[in-house]
């Protein structure tokens, strides 16, 4: 995850648009996995892929949270709304237009991650000047 929210940011900086990653929060089912851009569905009319969009796995890419792991209830980020019965939250990061510097994320969040049994936690870091890390496990 951590390098795919990178690949995210520096694509956002490279091909001059602002991308997004979205992350399913509800039901508890579905909180398994993510989709992420690497570059806009209609970068001319600034056009984003949504979750009603089927992933490419190029431009659009779904990833699945592996070893039965899924997200906490946290709701990172900003909400993006209902889809076809699943909360999405999301974040974006900036090319660096406007009155944003590059690679600036729309917000600072930590997204947990919960391994099978609820027994350890990882923290996946995005601070506000968009640098990414992740925290160990917490019993």
């Amino acid at each position: 995850m951590v390098q795919d929210l990178r690949l995210v940011k520096e694509s956002a900086i490279l091909y001059q648009q602002d991308l997004r990653i979205y992350f399913c929060t509800d039901p508890a089912s579905s909180r398994t996995f993510y989709m992420f851009e690497t570059f806009q569905k209609d970068p001319l009319n600034a056009v984003h892929y949504t979750p009603y969009d089927i992933p490419d796995g190029i431009h659009f890419v779904k990833r699945e949270l592996k070893y039965n792991f899924k997200f906490t209830a946290h709701k990172p980020f900003k909400p993006y709304g209902w889809i076809n019965g699943k909360e999405y939250y999301y974040l974006e990061f900036y090319c660096g237009k406007d009155n944003h510097f590059r690679g600036q994320p729309n917000s600072s969040d930590t997204i947990e991650i919960q391994n099978a049994l609820g027994t350890k936690t990882y923290y996946v870091i995005v601070d506000v000047a968009g640098r990414i890390k992740m925290s160990g496990g917490k019993n």
